[in-house]
């Protein structure tokens, strides 16, 4: 269950990538309820907001990341970095409705304690995983490569 990989996980120093939003608040990655986690069916697209961010994938701007229209989305505390925002959520700027972010080490997550490992969410839902387009593989994989500590 996501409770006791969140048990195992949250007091680990090595890096932890969580790839899917319902386990975010297990992992204090975001707070729990409906509105700070879950999947959003709009469309399978996001945007990038940190180009200069590894998990960026190099890609620029708005991206299909998935042929099913249904993306994960999180909302971190606000010393995440956010690399990816929900596309739909972009005309809203106060939405915080992320689909990838990260953790530095020592950042505090959701609830004050600090993250004792970098933690990094991509909220890839199940059917999107299954569907991913070359743009939603390269954020996989950049996900991946950052999570390990071989990002370029």
């Amino acid at each position: 269950s996501a409770t006791a990989i969140g048990s195992k996980l949250n007091g680990v120093s090595s890096p932890v990538l969580v790839l899917g939003p319902s386990s975010f608040d297990d992992l204090r990655l975001t707070a729990q309820g409906d509105d700070a986690s879950g999947v959003i069916s709009t469309g399978a697209s996001a945007l990038v907001i940190d180009e200069t961010h590894p998990l960026a994938a190099r890609l620029t701007g708005t991206s299909d990341l998935a042929a099913n229209p249904a993306l994960g989305f999180g909302v971190p505390a606000p010393e995440a970095s956010v690399i990816w925002q929900i596309a739909s959520e972009v005309a809203d700027p106060g939405s915080p409705l992320a689909f990838a972010f990260v953790y530095a080490s020592g950042s505090p997550l959701v609830g004050g304690a600090p993250a004792p490992g970098p933690r990094v969410a991509v909220a890839f839902s199940e059917p999107a995983l299954a569907t991913l387009t070359p743009a939603g593989q390269a954020v996989l994989d950049a996900a991946v490569i950052y999570a390990a500590g071989r990002a370029r």
